[in-house]
């Protein structure tokens, strides 16, 4: 999504400089910041606070030390994105942020309250609490670079209102709306699986290789009605050019059991001295048609580009004798 690019942008290019941009570090950012990092926190949290408290907000109870240095860490947190804002340099603004979620994932881990739940440890509020009060301040921390995002979580947070518009005095660290009812919904960002991303990736490169579609198809037939068609092999003895016809050569061909003429409109793709000697392919049962005066008695195969700027003879890999089928 768009969030997703503002953020792969803003934290890999300094503001005013030139930077490199490349699908797979869009990718592992993806899955390492915003999937690992930001939605895992926003997941978990809101997971245990359905699973322990019903979906609702509760009171943080008595806190310790390390409640106290996440809610230090915070502001100190705000103040850094503050002032590096104020210098354009987004990248360490988000460096910053991305430090206190790590630090708040840790944070997770250092207190287990899924153990402190199935315990029915007191403790567990004040760390719910914790984790709540530090997922506000995350949101409003990456509405400037993320809004879609900050307010995807301000609604899964059970908060109203837009958090782009939100002021951090209006939210300060201690507020706990008590009574909210989260609204748990998918998750922020999913991760993008390597191997099937490689492989649409490079389907999607087969497609930009394809030439556009001409557009000139003919109707299908059989194999009965192809079978009509009398393809066979006949090397040219000699080449001229057709009298008053700039795009035209006679062609005198040998089939092996039988002499023919044929006329072609090769003549700007090819010299005489190109063609002589060559084994082609022709259509031995056309009707005879005469053109400029010469009449032609077959017709020979030739791929030519959708602009018609270029012709290919169709020839064959190996000699054969002149007038074998081709089936």
């Amino acid at each position: 999504g768009k969030d997703a690019f503002r953020y792969f942008l803003l934290r890999e290019v300094p503001f005013g400089l030139d930077g490199d941009f490349s699908e797979i570090g869009l990718v592992k950012r993806i899955n390492s910041d915003l999937a690992n990092d930001l939605g895992n926190l926003l997941n978990r949290t809101l997971q245990m606070i359905e699973r322990f408290k019903g979906c609702t907000v509760t009171a943080c109870g008595p806190v310790d030390p390390l409640d106290l240095e996440m809610a230090r860490l915070a502001s100190a947190t705000f103040e850094t994105v503050c002032d590096k804002m104020s210098e354009f340099a987004f990248d360490e603004a988000l460096k910053a942020i991305w430090t206190f979620i790590s630090r708040m994932n840790k944070y997770i881990d250092e207190t287990a309250p899924w153990k402190l739940g199935k315990e029915n440890d007191p403790r567990l509020e004040s760390v719910l609490g914790t984790l709540y009060q530090a997922l506000i301040q995350i949101a409003l921390m990456v509405a400037p670079f993320m809004p879609e995002t900050a307010a995807r979580m301000w609604k899964q947070l059970g908060l109203e209102g837009d958090p782009s518009g939100a002021l951090f005095e209006d939210y300060p660290w201690g507020f706990l709306p008590e009574g909210t009812t989260i609204r748990r919904e998918e998750i922020l960002f999913p991760r993008i699986e390597l191997k099937a991303w490689e492989e649409a990736r490079a389907e999607r490169e087969a497609r930009r290789n394809l030439l556009p579609d001409p557009g000139e198809h003919e109707a299908e037939i059989g194999v009965e009605e192809f079978r009509k068609i009398e393809l066979r092999t006949a090397r040219v003895l000699s080449v001229e050019p057709v009298p008053n016809a700039d795009k035209l050569y006679k062609l005198n061909l040998d089939l092996g059991y039988e002499r023919r003429t044929i006329v072609s409109g090769i003549r700007e793709f090819y010299e005489p001295a190109d063609l002589v000697g060559r084994d082609i392919i022709v259509i031995c049962n056309l009707k005879p048609a005469k053109l400029r005066g010469v009449q032609s008695n077959g017709m020979l195969l030739a791929a030519e580009s959708p602009d018609g700027k270029e012709l290919a003879l169709l020839t064959l890999d190996r000699p054969i004798t002149p007038g074998s089928r081709i089936h």
